[in-house]
């Protein structure tokens, strides 16, 4: 699943986002089966299904599509946010929230825009309450 990761970061950077979505959309399906399979849904795997999200959220934020980037940003946003907290997972919340920020400011947002990067503040604050690591 990782090398549909990687696939798809290539696939960015040649242009063709597209084929892009498509791998990351194949990530998505694969961690979603590996944790649904796994029965005790690991964070690890969790983690990856947000990752997922959130590149398949960078794909059409790329391409100007706010509401489809805005959905899938939210949707990896809840995943980690249902998962213990820790330095990593602090670390990705933030980097959604910075995300969601920079949406709502393309739509035009400037509230909900400064919103999202408070929260991003706060979470990076509590990140330097932890050690920093996962």
């Amino acid at each position: 699943a990782l090398a549909h990761e990687s696939v798809g970061t290539a696939l960015e950077a040649l242009g063709d986002p597209a084929k892009a979505r498509d791998s990351y959309t194949e990530m998505l399906r694969v961690f979603d089966h590996l944790e649904n399979s796994a029965g005790s849904k690991p964070q690890t795997w969790r983690q990856d299904v947000a990752i997922a999200y959130e590149r398949l959220g960078d794909v059409a934020r790329g391409q100007a599509d706010w509401e489809t980037a805005e959905t899938r940003f939210r949707e990896g946003h809840a995943v980690l946010a249902s998962l213990e907290k820790n330095g990593v997972i602090l670390r990705r919340l933030a980097v959604m929230e910075e995300k969601l920020g920079a949406i709502a400011e393309a739509k035009g947002d400037a509230s909900t825009a400064a919103t999202h990067y408070k929260l991003e503040l706060e979470l990076l604050g509590g990140l330097l309450k932890t050690d920093g690591n996962g």
